[in-house]
């Protein structure tokens, strides 16, 4: 199959962005229809808790080191892999007759996803040289992973309520065979490394973050006072202490110290984690707010979020623009400060009790991520290499997939947390709901300033130079 250079750019950018889209949707794609999974399972909640959370947790704890077995085993080797490890756990989740099996299938396409996205991101900055194209592209890609989140809501409700839930994977298996089919054929081979790989950092890095996941989605469930809570996060900051020790002394670590000294990639990553954890996280809490107070069913709910998902679509395209006009850190702060009025607008619809001014919440919230998001990729990919391509984007992945399962279990404690010691009731449900939505508002405009802050220092600053002379000179950008 011969394409010529700019429909093959075009097909290249069209399979790494379904790639993109199909993992992100499968963080929410089963929020909405837990209750009805539960009852045609039969599983307990415990079970139920953990097929919500598996897919996040092995997804966001294991993208880092997919991005370095990316770097490794070179990305279309990989993409082709994790894609068609996707598509076969698909299977599995759909014809699931048990909780058990639905979870391993939960497990295994976030594993599956961990390696697939990272790889993805690396095609698209292969076929995308440095510039106006590859800041259209980035604009695209992260249009596809936003819509994919808050698309996750809207499937999950109306597809479970027409069809069933188990439709939501079958019409993942023949999207995955198709993209594999074309990949063979448009997405030329890269060439890995030789490097031996860090297992040992592998193994540290990926338990830090799962334990971070997990003992923030405990601690949503129960409180930080609830030993399940506090101990997977006090393992994580182990897991973190032995992982730095250990990155600095092997020869060839997982993620090479120098890394951390790129201020662009820095930069980009939290605002990647503070964007997720914030609209993410507001996003569950929007759904009970829609079902709980305003007694809206699920299917409702989540037609609401279109007005999000098209939010997200309008700032995302129109980001390339604005990053040109502001460039990257005034468009990431911005954005931030757009999200955080979000929550404030978002707070007094719970207030008063209003779906008119909820909407107008999403709509805003979603333009504001839209752009934030595009510049924070952008930003965070602007000095990558094909080297460390797979790398940058894990972390920049990783940081959006935590801040997603973070974002969600705090700012549902939030709401357990504001409803008070009698929960149920709309009233106390909706104390909870204003908590959440002020926290997430403050954290977003917070993290704001601390970037403004931090550009402006770092612009003062000398360039960074990586330890490794084989690697590109770092200088910060604005």
């Amino acid at each position: 199959m011969n394409v010529a250079g700019g429909n093959r750019a075009a097909l290249v950018l069209a399979l790494v962005c379904s790639v993109q889209f199909v993992d992100v949707l499968g963080v929410t794609v089963l929020v909405v229809a837990l209750p009805t999974v539960r009852r045609d399972l039969g599983v307990d909640p415990a079970t139920l808790s953990w097929i919500a959370g598996a897919y996040p947790l092995f997804f966001g704890g294991l993208l880092i080191v997919g991005g370095r077995v990316v770097d490794t085993f070179g990305r279309r080797r990989v993409f082709l892999a994790g894609t068609l490890v996707v598509t076969a756990a698909s299977v599995v989740c759909a014809l699931a007759q048990h909780g058990v099996t639905l979870l391993v299938g939960r497990a295994v396409q976030g594993i599956g996803a961990a390696v697939a996205v990272p790889a993805a991101l690396a095609v698209l900055l292969a076929a995308f040289p440095a510039g106006p194209r590859r800041t259209r592209a980035l604009g695209v890609w992260t249009l596809c992973g936003a819509l994919g989140g808050a698309g996750g809501f809207v499937l999950s409700g109306l597809v479970t309520q027409a069809v069933g839930w188990r439709w939501l994977f079958v019409a993942l298996v023949p999207v995955g065979v198709a993209v594999v089919i074309l990949a063979r054929r448009v997405i030329e081979a890269g060439r890995g490394t030789t490097a031996r790989p860090d297992v040992l950092g592998a193994i540290l890095v990926t338990g830090a973050a799962v334990m971070l996941i997990l003992g923030f989605t405990r601690a949503g469930e129960y409180g930080f006072g609830n030993w399940s809570a506090w101990l997977p996060l006090l393992l994580s900051a182990v897991c973190t202490a032995a992982f730095l020790a250990v990155q600095r002394s092997v020869a060839d670590p997982l993620v090479p110290p120098w890394v951390w000294t790129v201020p662009s990639l820095v930069l980009g990553a939290l605002v990647a984690l503070v964007l997720t954890f914030t609209t993410s996280g507001a996003s569950v809490v929007g759904t009970l707010f829609l079902q709980q107070v305003l007694d809206l069913s699920a299917a409702v709910s989540g037609a609401v979020f279109l007005v999000f998902s098209a939010a997200v679509a309008a700032g995302s395209a129109g980001a390339s623009g604005v990053v040109r006009r502001m460039r990257r850190v005034p468009a990431m702060v911005a954005g931030l400060v757009v999200v955080a009025g979000a929550m404030s607008v978002s707070a007094i619809a719970v207030d008063r009790r209003s779906l008119v001014l909820f909407v107008v919440s999403l709509f805003v919230s979603g333009a504001g991520l839209g752009v934030a998001s595009v510049a924070s990729t952008a930003h965070g990919t602007s000095t990558t290499a094909d080297d460390n391509a797979g790398l940058f984007g894990g972390i920049l992945n990783a940081a959006a997939q935590i801040g997603t399962a973070v974002g969600i279990a705090v700012l549902l404690a939030g709401v357990s947390i504001g409803a008070g010691p009698a929960p149920g009731t709309p009233d106390a449900n909706a104390r909870g709901h204003l908590v959440a939505y002020l926290a997430a508002g403050l954290f977003a405009l917070l993290t704001a300033a601390l970037v403004a802050l931090l550009a402006r220092r770092w612009s003062d600053g000398p360039a960074v130079r990586p330890a490794s002379p084989a690697r590109p000179e770092h200088a910060p950008a604005p």
